[in-house]
């Protein structure tokens, strides 16, 4: 499973056009890479997402090399429209026998992947490369499936936090040591949870990042920092 990473800041920052002509030079060096093999074969899904399909005998060694060299092809400048553009890619793999690596997780009648579990499996394993950097791949694991449904449960619940206004702000002073004074404060945003208490931002930032919420969240601490203290003066 393959999915360009940040495309839709191309087409934002180009236009759709330049962004159309990218993915067709995407779509030339990934069918130019795997012509010479029959048992390779390539799907377009999505606006930026690829399927790339190896069908009969496999070896995990070379599935890892060909996802490798994939990466590799689109280290590379292309020019469209006097634009020099760069683009990356997450990679998610999964194979036929992966419940077999892992046979404490699934009981035998469950074995047997059909397609679609497979594509769901991979597409889980390239989220995980996108949480975790991107510009990457990784094979499928079990874990990664916990660990996407934790975040999304977390996204959820963030959410709720905004609407019920569960986020509160903490002041850090600033001292300027060359005047002997303090001279601000900087806000601090943590998450006041109904039922875990207190929550790091360390916990919930990078999900908020990875879900666009981070913005909403900027948004309030910029409107509740600078309200005005109704029993002063002061900001």
């Amino acid at each position: 499973y393959i999915d360009l990473d940040n495309l839709k800041y191309i087409n934002h920052l180009f236009g759709q056009d330049v962004g159309d002509e990218l993915l067709k030079k995407v779509a030339d060096i990934l069918k130019n890479m795997i012509a010479l093999d029959p048992a390779y074969s390539i799907y377009k899904i999505a606006g930026d997402e690829f399927i790339v399909c190896q069908e009969g005998d496999f070896n995990l060694e070379q599935i890892t090399d060909v996802a490798k060299s994939f990466i590799e092809a689109f280290d590379r400048t292309f020019f469209i429209d006097n634009y020099n553009l760069s683009i990356t890619a997450s990679i998610g793999i999964s194979y036929w026998d992966s419940c077999t690596t892992f046979p404490n997780m699934v009981g035998l009648d469950q074995c047997e992947n059909t397609l679609e579990t497979l594509y769901k499996k991979a597409e889980v394993a390239m989220n995980y490369v996108k949480s975790t950097g991107k510009n990457n791949y990784k094979i499928f694991d079990p874990i990664m499936d916990e660990d996407i449904k934790y975040k999304a449960a977390l996204e959820q619940e963030l959410k709720q936090a905004l609407k019920h206004e569960q986020l509160v702000l903490f002041y850090q002073p600033k001292y300027n040591l060359s005047k002997d004074e303090f001279d601000g404060f900087e806000a601090l945003v943590r998450w006041n949870h109904p039922t875990k208490g207190l929550v790091s931002p360390s916990k919930f930032i990078s999900v908020a990042e990875e879900s666009n919420l981070i913005s909403e969240i900027g948004l309030w601490v910029l409107k509740k920092s600078c309200i005005l203290d109704r029993k002063s003066t002061r900001l």
